[in-house]
């Protein structure tokens, strides 16, 4: 027999996130959000994507949506960031 554990949560979003420019999120179902929103997660259990709702005024919006997971934007970031430092360092001359 498994057990499942519910994870619920709330937090304050630190980045904007635009689910129609996301080629990897999974169906259509993206909530997007701005840095400063209020999110309650209802559903964490994935490790890539967790299903949330926007707080506004101290109500929840009734849309349900997914979101990036933490670990992921992290992923992505030092993606991004390896990304970077490759371009910088090809972009270099060496003097004579």
């Amino acid at each position: 027999m498994k057990c499942f554990i519910k994870i619920e949560f709330w937090f304050s979003a630190e980045f904007d996130y635009d689910p129609s420019k996301d080629p990897s999120i999974p169906g259509d179902r993206g909530l997007s959000f701005h840095t400063g929103d209020i999110l309650y997660v209802t559903n964490a259990a994935d490790d890539s994507w967790w299903q949330a709702k926007r707080i506004t005024d101290g109500h929840e919006e009734e849309e349900l949506g997914i979101i990036p997971s933490k670990s992921r934007v992290e992923k992505k970031e030092r993606a991004r960031q390896k990304r970077v430092n490759f371009n910088q360092g090809s972009n270099s001359r060496v003097s004579d």
